[in-house]
This record gives structure tokens, C-alpha cells and sequence, in this order.
């Protein structure tokens, strides 16, 4: 079985270095030529299902890519609650206890009207239970992708040292009861 993860392409918050999660962002053009180019590798997969999250930027990428997706609310990305839509520098002047706490223990801390990485890793961990054994694409969000990764490796690792840049692909191989990954 393999799970082949798509993260959108390039949105306006990505380029301005917001902390979007539920909030909507667009594709740049960027992020859709991006996109385009990522289509010649995909277009070789063979999948059986396709899944998305609700989001606008993941819509479009799967759009673009081909895929009639399934929606799933549980690939939407970690909830920034009240720091949705902020940089960093907004934070830490505007929300400085809410992002110190958040930069120091984020994976334990829930922010206020959004969520921790625990609960993040509790929608991911439901949505993996609900997969088959058939080869499948998931278009969603880099945070939703670091905790996916944590959660099949059964070990806590360094996500933020990941690289999950936008438009990236990832190849997931379920052999048995082990998981392998590669970024492609």
C-alpha cells in the first residue's frame, strides 16, 4: 500500500509568513504553476482513492493535479485559533504569553479557539484508521503532513526540521505493520 501526501502549493500567507490553519488562502500564481509541474510526476501514480481537505488551497491544487477528491474535515490543517492569520512578529506583539507558550511547548499546548498538535495528531490518527489497503493521495496542509509522520513513525521526531515546502510530494510505503517515507 501507498499513501502518496501532497501539500498545497503557494498561498498569499504562505508568502507573507502567516500562521493560516482554518483560515482560507488562495494559491499564488506561483502556486499554481508550482502545482502544473508537479502534475508530470503525478500523473505516473496509480491510486484508487483520493482525499482533500476542505480548504480552499487544497481544493485548487487537487483541481489542478486532476483528483476528484473525497473531502475529510480531519486533513484540514492545525488550528492557530486566536493567532490565526498573524506573523510572527504579530504574535509575539500582540498575543506574546499566547506565542511563548506556544513556541516553547507546542506540541502540549492548545491555543486559545484552536487546538494543540495532540489534538492535530488525534485527527490524523483517526483518518489513518479509516484507510484501506489500497494505494491513495491526500492533498492537505505541512502541519497536518509533520503530525501524520510522527504518527506512523511511533517516535517523537524534530517535524519543524522536516522539510515540507509547498507543492512537496511525499511517498508513503505500508509494508506489513511498518511504514517507510521518502520526500520525491
Amino acid at each position: 500500500m501507498k499513501i502518496y501526501l501532497i501539500r498545497h502549493g503557494e498561498t498569499y500567507a504562505n508568502v507573507e509568513k502567516r500562521y493560516v490553519g482554518f483560515t482560507d488562502s488562495e494559491l499564488t500564481e506561483k502556486g499554481e504553476e508550482q502545482i502544473k509541474e508537479l502534475k508530470k510526476i503525478v500523473g505516473n501514480m496509480e491510486v484508487k482513492k483520493a482525499y482533500c481537505s476542505p480548504s480552499t488551497r487544497t481544493r485548487k491544487t487537487a483541481e489542478i493535479l486532476g483528483y476528484d477528491c473525497e473531502i475529510d474535515a480531519n486533513l484540514r490543517e492545525f488550528n492557530f485559533g486566536i493567532l490565526e492569520g498573524m506573523t510572527y512578529d504579530e504574535i509575539m506583539n500582540e498575543q506574546a504569553e499566547v506565542g511563548n507558550q506556544l513556541f516553547s511547548s507546542w506540541k502540549d499546548y492548545k491555543i486559545p479557539e484552536g487546538e494543540s498538535f495532540v489534538e492535530l495528531r488525534g485527527r490524523v490518527k483517526t483518518f489513518i484508521s479509516r484507510l484501506g489497503e489500497e494505494n491513495v493521495v491526500i492533498v492537505t496542509h505541512g502541519g497536518w503532513i509533520r503530525a501524520f509522520l510522527e504518527e506512523i513513525t511511533e517516535e517523537e521526531i524534530d517535524i519543524w526540521d522536516l522539510d515540507i515546502s509547498v507543492s512537496c510530494l511525499i511517498e508513503v510505503e505500508k509494508t506489513e505493520d511498518k511504514f517507510s517515507w521518502k520526500l520525491i
